[in-house]
């Protein structure tokens, strides 16, 4: 059984699934084209590095602005549909808001301070659009990147690579450290702000 929380968000991913279908395709093209332009580079190295070789450096030159030129076409495309359907989602849960709001008796709102009121309508609904928008790009980004980079780093230098992974074990617990750091900082942040609305 999905709680309130989970059923709202999968709800609006869901009114805006075509805006996320070409937004993650357009995310994907971008993270593919990512991995050449190491691979071109090595290439390029391995021409010039090579004193008996006679090839001409600039195909790979063409290659990769050429890659270049595509990852700016689909990072605009995941751009104006991830984030846009985010934006939207926070649209519409404004309007949600403000609907209901005005449907409350003014006792309500005497017993209720405004500043909460205020935070919530501007403070949380951010919060929101940033989980639908970019807390879904960097998750997958993420995914694509820990399946993916790790295989190419190893082709291009695997003991290199092993000296960049001695300190991956150490990173959750950074990671746990900062985010509560984080999660504190936040809530001090809310209340100042309600405090202040």
């Amino acid at each position: 059984m999905l709680s309130r929380d989970t059923y709202l968000f999968w709800d609006n991913i869901k009114r805006h699934k075509r805006f996320y279908i070409q937004g993650i395709l357009s995310l994907l093209a971008v993270d593919i084209l990512d991995l050449f332009p190491p691979l071109i580079i090595k290439v390029a190295i391995d021409y010039i590095s090579d004193i008996t070789s006679k090839r001409s450096v600039m195909p790979l030159t063409i290659l990769f602005v050429l890659v270049a030129c595509l990852q700016g076409l689909f990072r605009y495309g995941w751009r104006m549909n991830l984030v846009g359907a985010a934006f939207r989602i926070e649209y519409d849960m404004k309007a949600r808001l403000f609907r209901h709001l005005e449907k409350l008796s003014r006792s309500y709102f005497q017993s209720i301070p405004t500043g909460d009121i205020m935070s919530r309508a501007t403070n949380d609904s951010e919060s929101v659009r940033m989980a639908v928008g970019m807390g879904i790009l960097i998750t997958l980004d993420s995914l694509f990147y820990i399946l993916t980079i790790p295989i190419i780093m190893i082709y291009l230098s695997p003991g290199l690579t092993l000296v960049s992974f001695l300190f991956l074990p150490c990173l959750p617990f950074f990671v746990k450290k900062n985010r509560n750091i984080i999660d504190r900082k936040s809530d001090e942040v809310l209340k100042a702000f309600s405090e202040i609305s």
